[in-house]
């Protein structure tokens, strides 16, 4: 099925719309998405959080910044499937 243009929507998961985003390098929609995110609590949270946060820089071209957002998911939640990254 081809990519389609339109409004992206994702329930219940806004960091899931965030690596969507990304990954379509639709840089400023993924940033306006992360900024409406409330700062992660929970290890798990932030795991996911700085996850989406490298898929970002990823998408801009800046693998120092992504590199260091995946050691930061991994460093968050290590037991999580980020450790296999």
């Amino acid at each position: 099925m081809p990519i389609q243009k339109g409004k992206v929507e994702v329930k219940g998961d806004p960091l899931r719309l965030v690596r969507v985003y990304a990954g379509l390098g639709e840089i400023a929609k993924a940033e306006i998405e992360m900024n409406k995110i409330e700062k992660p609590k929970s290890p798990l949270e932030k795991s996911e959080f700085h996850f989406a946060l490298a898929k970002i820089w990823q998408a801009k071209d800046k693998p120092q910044k992504a590199t260091k957002a995946y050691k930061k998911a991994v460093a968050a939640n290590p037991l999580s499937h980020f450790g296999t990254i």
